[in-house]
């Protein structure tokens, strides 16, 4: 989780990695999905897709974007990191899907690449 200011520094990190103190509009970040979409983050929920993240590790990360408001004004952002093991988790829930049931989660934009791993899949190992 990070805690990001209206004008982009990062001022908070649950897992102290290297984006701690980094400005996600004018430096390295502004050309990762965070940066691209920061402003965006200010007026609404945004979820990226996922893409290699230097500062995690060069793990495939999605970020969940949300504005924070206090007081009917908008302070900044709160950025939760999502990893592919974390969606897995929660795809391969069965609960209430029977014998064949299957979530499968659509993405917008053109990589139409799966980003899970599918249950049938899983089952057939």
């Amino acid at each position: 989780m990070l805690l990001v200011t209206m004008d982009g520094d990062i001022v908070y990190s649950l897992k102290r990695e290297s984006d701690l103190a980094q400005n996600v509009v004018s430096g390295p970040l502004k050309e990762t999905n965070l940066g691209r979409h920061f402003h965006r983050g200010l007026e609404e929920v945004v979820i990226t897709d996922f893409e290699l993240y230097a500062l995690s590790g060069n793990r495939p990360i999605s970020f969940l974007i949300a504005p924070i408001e206090l007081f009917g004004s908008t302070e900044g952002v709160v950025v939760l990191k999502l990893t592919i093991g974390a969606i897995n988790t929660i795809m391969m829930e069965r609960s209430g899907m029977g014998e064949t049931g299957e979530a499968l989660p659509g993405g917008a934009g053109q990589a139409h690449a799966l980003r899970f791993v599918s249950r049938a899949r899983v089952s057939h190992r």
